[in-house]
């Protein structure tokens, strides 16, 4: 009688490492994409006091659209990040750059938006 035993690439200690450290990028996209969409909710209650006389609106409305990008990137990522967390070890070359790509798109498109949110407070407040 044959046993069906799966062979995978990892060792299971590697396994086990691969799966906590999913499930750290996990919650960091999960924190970025709470972030996000409150910054996109307090901008919006705000623009109608921020566009009565600023400079540079141009920047408020960057700001909101990489905030979006932002959290939009998060939930692909953490799509892609729950079938790491489940075990699925097979991951496709597709799903593995997917993940790389949306890390790199959210963290910059993050860091973007906080950079030209300082810029717009900083051109209008002083």
């Amino acid at each position: 009688m044959s046993e069906n035993k799966q062979t995978s690439k990892y060792s299971d200690e590697q396994l086990v490492g691969l799966r906590e450290s999913s499930k750290l990028f996990f919650d960091l996209f999960k924190h970025l994409t709470t972030l996000s969409a409150g910054s996109i909710v307090v901008l919006t209650g705000l623009l109608s006091t921020l566009f009565s006389n600023t400079e540079w609106k141009w920047l408020i409305i960057t700001t909101l659209g990489a905030f979006v990008i932002t959290t939009l990137s998060s939930i692909v990522a953490m799509f892609f990040m729950a079938s790491m967390i489940k075990g699925d070890t097979n991951m496709s070359l597709l799903s593995t750059k997917m993940v790389t790509n949306c890390i790199l798109v959210t963290g910059g498109s993050f860091v973007i938006s906080l950079l030209m949110l300082i810029v717009f407070a900083t051109k209008n407040i002083f």
